[in-house]
């Protein structure tokens, strides 16, 4: 899972990387291509849906943590299966 800060990096490098090869290409340009590359509508939408699978996966992983905690693992995996999987579906995760 990328980080929108990574895809900044990456959008920097590929902006410097075409500017060395006599391309000059303007930043949002840049933007536009990498959330292309990554298979996102536009740029606006790419941290967006970003941000909401960080946000899934942090709930996940709190879940974990406490069924496992308070030993109701099964009671974990029956609510994640009805909640959990039919978002990530919902966000093509």
């Amino acid at each position: 899972m990328h980080t929108t800060t990574q895809g900044k990096v990456t959008v920097s490098r590929l902006r410097d990387v075409l500017s060395g090869m006599g391309h000059e290409i303007k930043h949002s340009q840049c933007l536009e291509v990498i959330s292309s590359i990554e298979e996102y509508p536009d740029w606006n939408t790419h941290p967006a849906l970003l941000n909401r699978r960080q946000n899934i996966a942090e709930q996940y992983l709190d879940e974990v943590l406490e069924s496992e905690d308070e030993n109701r693992f099964e009671k974990f995996i029956q609510r994640c299966e009805k909640n959990m999987l039919s978002a990530l579906r919902r966000l093509n995760f």
